[in-house]
């Protein structure tokens, strides 16, 4: 795959009308040349099955409750979702195998263990390394083939976890938009929230009541639109989404005195550190939130010295 083939979208934003047509045509046929070289993928991964079938007999059950499904376009569409925790990938390969389609999701390799590559491997995941800008832009190439190839693409946008304890979302970054453009095809603006129960809990998989997975209406990206305006709507939306989901399950989190710091330390912690194959290094993570305004970005909260609920990382205990 060549290198470099995605402009900086500082370059692009500069093109006019015409340049930037041009620019995604040749865009559209490059990954149509990249998917002709694919087999069909109409049907389901064995790996997107195998996990489906492990996680709803392990873990999910009935918990999981799909809504807005209805508004699922009848050609291949790109699911942005937000991202909170260690099931958000599971969660995705287990919604569309119920409704009967195929996905691939978007996987970040950079924070996994060779287990968790293999797994993500098998489920046919588009792999990238968020570290290397040329592996995050092939990622964009290849998740648009996909696309072409006949098979649903999930991205999380937020392109790490969102632990505030108020704060909806975290801003998304531009990649479901670009692929929207190249392509043709729709973006899914989609919810996932943990309805968690109001105790503290020794086991990660115990915190959970539901898991409520809400699809919204269809956006259509243009070649001419700014990719940062829509990126920007699509965002909004999916915080009045997900507040709507809060109001309906009587969760209140619009201000922090609203919030039991002591439920919230806990099952932070067990996300982070009690999920089995993956580790949540807030440090680490930290480098791929993104601002649109600039400010400092609060991503959790912790219990300092004095006692007080701040802003801050709850490291890991030692054993």
């Amino acid at each position: 795959m060549e290198q470099r083939i995605l402009m900086p979208y500082s370059v692009e934003k500069n093109l006019d009308i015409k340049e930037k047509k041009q620019y995604y045509n040749n865009l559209r046929n490059y990954c149509k040349s990249l998917s002709s070289q694919n087999e069909s993928t109409r049907v389901m991964s064995i790996g997107q099955d195998a996990i489906s079938t492990f996680y709803m007999k392990n873990f999910y059950n009935q918990m999981l409750k799909i809504e807005g499904e209805n508004n699922l376009p009848n050609e291949p569409f790109i699911l942005l979702c937000n991202h909170s925790t260690a099931h958000d990938i599971f969660s995705m390969y287990i919604a569309l195998e119920k409704l009967g389609l195929p996905v691939s999701v978007m996987v970040a390799t950079d924070c996994l263990n060779p287990f968790s590559r293999f797994v993500f491997r098998t489920a046919k995941s588009v792999l990238f390394n968020r570290n290397n800008k040329i592996s995050a832009q092939n990622s964009v190439l290849e998740a648009s083939a996909t696309l072409f190839s006949w098979k649903n693409i999930a991205i999380f946008g937020e392109s790490t976890w969102n632990l505030h304890p108020t704060k909806p979302m975290q801003d998304i970054k531009k990649g479901a938009s670009q692929i929207s453009a190249i392509t043709g095809f729709p973006v899914v603006p989609t919810v996932l929230e943990y309805i968690e129960k109001n105790d503290v809990f020794d086991r990660e998989n115990e915190i959970y009541q539901k898991i409520v997975l809400r699809f919204g209406n269809p956006y259509q990206i243009n070649p001419t639109d700014d990719l940062s305006i829509k990126t920007y709507e699509m965002q909004k939306k999916m915080e009045q989404m997900r507040k709507s989901i809060w109001i309906e399950n009587n969760i209140n989190r619009e201000d922090l005195k609203f919030i039991n710091s002591n439920i919230y330390l806990n099952h932070t912690y067990l996300k982070k550190f009690a999920v089995f194959g993956f580790t949540y290094h807030s440090e680490y993570e930290a480098q791929f939130l993104r601002s649109n305004d600039g400010k400092e970005i609060e991503n959790e909260y912790c219990m300092n010295a004095f006692h007080e609920f701040v802003p801050g990382i709850t490291y890991q205990k030692r054993k």
